[in-house]
């Protein structure tokens, strides 16, 4: 379970403050679909920061099960990242000088929880689940975009994180591609992991359960409470 409680962020800038966030709660169950969306500046891209660790907010809480991730130092967080949860980002954000084999086995290799003569068997089950085991000894650049955004899913997948963000997963790719990505995180719901996808519009995507719409740093709809901020 994910719980936001009154979470406001205000960025200095030079003599004027910028508010991005103004106390904005909420709680995310187990096995949720939930789809962040909001024009840009709404704050939503601020709140996927401090809701995956890589910023902290001016005032108060994130819970991410039992830890309360908002008092951890750099060094804790970044290993809760890595065994708790996964990643996927626009611009794929994968190593260019390893190959998809690699790029998944890395973060297994920096967390170490899962046994390193298990490691290349697990990567490879992966991949084989995505549809991409027969690219595995290619390089990034030899991928499509599309393929690409499913390396960093697999990637995303290493340490089984049972908590999935998505950044704009598919802002990068065409319709096609796109969809086979909204086809992949639905599955991966399915499966229970539970996906919190930021995204600029609000589009319909399958297999959503739950929308949030944020403007100008605050919830104005969420369709878990049914009900409308104007």
């Amino acid at each position: 379970m994910i719980k936001v409680q009154g979470i406001s962020k205000i960025y200095q800038m030079g003599e004027v403050n910028a508010t991005a966030l103004r106390n904005v709660s909420f709680t995310v169950e187990d096995g949720e679909y939930v789809l962040l969306s909001g024009r840009s500046g709404s704050g939503k891209s601020t709140l996927l920061n401090i809701l995956t660790g890589v910023d902290k907010p001016s005032e108060g809480e994130v819970f991410i099960g039992t830890e309360c991730i908002t008092d951890y130092t750099e060094n804790q967080l970044a290993k809760w990242r890595g065994k708790n949860i996964g990643i996927v980002f626009q611009f794929f954000q994968l190593i260019p000088t390893l190959s998809v084999l690699e790029n998944i086995l890395l973060p297994m290799d920096i967390v170490g929880t899962i046994a390193r003569e298990q490691r290349d068997e697990k990567a490879l089950g992966i991949l084989k689940a995505l549809g991409m085991e027969k690219h595995k000894d290619k390089m990034p650049s030899a991928l499509s975009g599309g393929e690409q955004q499913r390396v960093a899913i697999a990637r995303s997948l290493a340490n089984d994180a049972g908590v999935i963000f998505a950044d704009e997963p598919t802002g990068n790719l065409d319709l096609e591609n796109a969809n086979k990505i909204y086809e992949l995180l639905q599955k991966l719901n399915e499966q229970g992991k539970t996906i919190i996808m930021v995204s600029h519009e609000r589009e319909d995507i399958p297999g959503v359960t739950r929308k949030i719409f944020l403007r100008d740093g605050q919830i104005m709809e969420d369709s878990k409470d049914e009900k409308t901020i104007i």
